[in-house]
């Protein structure tokens, strides 16, 4: 999936809503879970520490991955006890050393010596929702969009949890054919193009109308749709009308609810195009 996902990038210039990316997994009593969101973030860019900082010059040179929510190569371990939210080590996202020598982790009493006690950093500078999700994964991007079936989100305040919510209405999110195989949309669009109606605005020059999804309905109907790039009005509204055609479009839920991830897509019309699919 996430090789379409980069196709689609190359292929209609999307825009996506970043959610930040995995924060790691949580510990609570006999459970882990997957962050979705980082505690690690706030504390590491409130004091400045970098790369280098947590895994010395040499060895940062070598971490990094293509995943943009590893925040400075960090995969954290969490855990919450007597309600209180623990880290309890960092290491790297991914690893390009000598396996056999061991992962290498950072030295948290280092790091954060005005936090760090019996093993372990208090985080009392989090005052947030820590959202957790758990049960299957249903959607995944390289923008660090996770959608679980059931999400926990924990209430903090000074790193203690004041109450915790569970979100279970995930299991709405449905995915988009057209998006699981962009070849799918690559055809859909032309093919579905009122040629005949439009054709006295096709000449030797090639346009495109760039259009944004603004908004889908539960059912999977896109709703809403906005010129980012225009030409004539015609072909503007052609080009409105088609993508509103598509048949069922992604519908995704977070937190139990309904988001949208706002997609542009370009409309082509040319006289190579119209010949090919003007049937």
């Amino acid at each position: 999936m996430k090789r379409l996902i980069i196709i689609l990038l190359l292929l209609f210039a999307s825009d996506f809503i970043a959610f930040g990316g995995s924060g790691g997994r949580l510990i609570v009593g006999r459970d882990t879970i997957i962050l979705l969101t980082n505690p690690l973030v706030e504390i590491l860019t409130k004091k400045n520490i970098s790369a280098a900082d947590l895994w010395g010059a040499e060895l940062a040179e070598k971490l990094g991955c293509f995943d943009d929510g590893c925040y400075l190569s960090c995969s954290p371990t969490w855990t919450i006890e007597n309600n209180k939210l623990f880290l309890e080590e960092i290491a790297p996202c991914c690893y390009n050393g000598n396996q056999q020598e061991g992962i290498p982790k950072v030295d948290l009493k280092k790091i954060f010596p005005d936090l760090f006690f019996d093993g372990h950093v208090f985080a009392e500078w989090y005052n947030k929702e820590l959202l957790a999700g758990k049960g299957k994964l249903l959607y995944a991007d390289l923008e660090g969009i996770e959608i679980y079936t059931k999400e926990i989100g924990f209430i903090i305040k000074d790193g203690v949890v004041q109450n915790t919510v569970e979100y279970d209405d995930n299991n709405k999110t449905k995915l988009s054919p057209f998006l699981e195989h962009s070849s799918l949309l690559r055809d859909y669009i032309p093919s579905h193009i009122q040629w005949d109606k439009i054709k006295s605005e096709i000449d030797s020059t090639k346009k495109v109308v760039l259009c944004r999804i603004i908004s889908t309905k539960e059912s999977g109907t896109i709703d809403s749709v906005a010129i980012l790039r225009g030409q004539s009005e015609i072909l503007n509204n052609e080009a409105i009308r088609v993508i509103k055609s598509i048949p069922q479009w992604e519908v995704l839920y977070k937190k139990g609810k309904q988001f949208e991830r706002q997609w542009s897509l370009p409309v082509r019309f040319d006289i190579e195009t119209m010949k090919k699919y003007n049937r």
